[in-house]
């Protein structure tokens, strides 16, 4: 993470959130502009691209055939996380493959869990067969709050995802898999529970939402809440050298709660409009190269 802030500018920083301004003439509670554009990898199951200000994520998900884990009769969810070496020194070398094993961690513990997503409903032959969902970030640029705006690309990126129609033939012990190559004959994931990440920074006395890197240098210590559509929290985690704040907590929770219904139902929106101008021939897709949004 960026480091080289002088004191000088920690003390800007730090001054000016306390006086609910911040160095971009934001108040402590604004959020960056958000861009969002899925579909933007052709070769997937599912893709998202993802601007929060600087900050730049890329996702593409793959949906495959495999088998369910011993003992566990359900698909699986998998997580991964790069870091472009193009993008930013604190990538390059060790530093980016901390990061990334870091941020696949966490989606591993505050997303993948059984309360998000029916993982049963992957299931194609008991035992035998489910769908395994690869899902794949790349950290394009790192301008502050990238675990946020990469849990916000990956439901992005799910929404997006088109599970073919299978069918079954089974002959005693023996089966096969009819896979349909009907474009049109596919099923979407029920994202009911899946959360989105909020994470609160606290700086000085008072405690931010969408924190930019240089301001990340000034946090003391920083709260994740994961939250779905409905408004409830589905886990939480701590980050940072120093310790919260306890007092806060409960303002930080109903701030994270807020932010969280509304990052939510934002995003789907903005997905569903792209998808019903592209039906109507109406979006002019920029893609994976595309500068703006």
């Amino acid at each position: 993470m960026l480091n080289k802030l002088s004191s000088f500018e920690k003390e800007f920083i730090l001054d000016g959130v306390q006086k609910d301004i911040r160095a971009d003439g934001r108040s402590c509670f604004d959020y960056r502009h958000l861009t969002i554009e899925t579909g933007v990898l052709s070769n997937t199951s599912g893709s998202s691209r993802l601007r929060l200000a600087a900050t730049d994520v890329l996702v593409g998900i793959k949906v495959e055939l495999g088998r369910p884990l011993p003992g566990q009769d359900e698909g699986q969810i998998l997580f991964s996380v790069e870091c472009s070496t193009s993008a930013s020194p604190e990538f390059q070398g060790r530093g980016g493959d901390l990061l990334s094993a870091c941020l696949t961690r966490c989606l591993e513990r505050m997303i993948a869990n059984k309360k998000a997503i029916d993982m049963n409903k992957l299931i194609i032959i008991p035992e035998k067969q489910c769908w395994i969902i690869y899902v794949d970030t790349m950290i394009l640029v790192n301008g502050g709050n990238v675990l946020d705006a990469i849990s916000l690309a990956i439901r992005a990126a799910l929404l997006d995802v088109k599970i073919p129609e299978i069918s079954v033939v089974e002959d005693g012990d023996n089966y096969e898999l009819e896979i349909s190559d009907n474009p049109q004959a596919c099923q979407t994931l029920d994202l009911g529970s899946w959360p989105v990440l909020v994470t609160l920074s606290e700086i000085g006395s008072k405690f931010i939402v969408d924190a930019s890197i240089e301001e990340e240098c000034c946090t003391v210590g920083r709260v994740t809440f994961g939250v779905n559509k409905d408004g409830s929290i589905m886990c939480t985690q701590k980050a940072g050298k120093g310790t919260v704040d306890p007092t806060i907590l409960p303002e930080m929770l109903k701030i994270a709660l807020s932010f969280g219904k509304e990052l939510i139902t934002n995003l789907d929106e903005k997905v569903k409009l792209q998808r019903e101008l592209e039906e109507r021939g109406g979006y002019q897709k920029l893609g994976f190269l595309g500068s703006a949004y």
